[in-house]
């Protein structure tokens, strides 16, 4: 649907209507304290005609009750992947982990870009090394590893892109309901699905 010729999310309501779905859906599943750790674009199911949308792949969600992800274990997609979890502090997620993940689904809906670019971190991060005199000894792993490593720095420090350097037409208030989904600090974020809701709707 993202990639569609025709561009239907394009449209500001239909990306806040699968939005709104999706978080529908999220509101349900942390009130029984499940949080689906993975949520990006792949992994939310559109109707042929648009008008259902189901969130899909629950292999990575946490459940309060059944903590069994070992501490400093990253969970989840980077593009889509909440600081806490880029530092590895999976066994303390929450529900929030899954805003800060809409939030840049959002972003990239509405502007068919992602709110930081770490390909493009990643990329530079390895050129960076291996133009180093001292990068010329490390094998191909350990310099994908730093590569990686600046990723994950870069989700925890860097703060998202300008959405109307993208797409000047985006209103204000969503702009701000964006900088708030995409806080670095979980106390900044919507703290429930619900209060994103609200926000999207007014």
């Amino acid at each position: 649907w993202m990639e569609r010729d025709d561009q239907p999310l394009a449209s500001i309501p239909n990306a806040i209507r699968v939005v709104q779905s999706v978080l529908e859906g999220l509101a349900a599943a942390h009130s029984e304290k499940i949080y689906h750790r993975d949520i990006k674009p792949a992994n939310i199911l559109l109707s042929a005609d648009g008008s259902q949308v189901k969130l899909g792949d629950w292999g990575l969600a946490h459940f309060d009750s059944h903590r069994s992800t070992a501490l400093g274990v990253r969970m989840g997609t980077p593009n889509f992947m909440a600081p806490e979890q880029a530092a590895g502090d999976s066994r303390n997620v929450d529900g929030r982990c899954d805003i800060y993940a809409v939030g840049a689904v959002l972003y990239e809906i509405l502007t068919g870009h992602p709110y930081i670019n770490l390909e493009e971190i990643y990329n530079n991060a390895i050129m960076r090394y291996l133009e180093h005199p001292q990068g010329q000894g490390l094998d191909q792993r350990m310099v994908e590893g730093l590569g990686v490593e600046a990723m994950f720095s870069a989700i925890l420090i860097q703060a998202p892109g300008d959405p109307r350097s993208y797409r000047p037409d985006l209103p204000l208030p969503l702009c701000a309901i964006l900088t708030k989904a995409l806080a670095k600090q979980r106390e900044a974020r919507f703290q429930t699905a619900n209060e994103f809701i609200v926000a999207l709707k007014n």
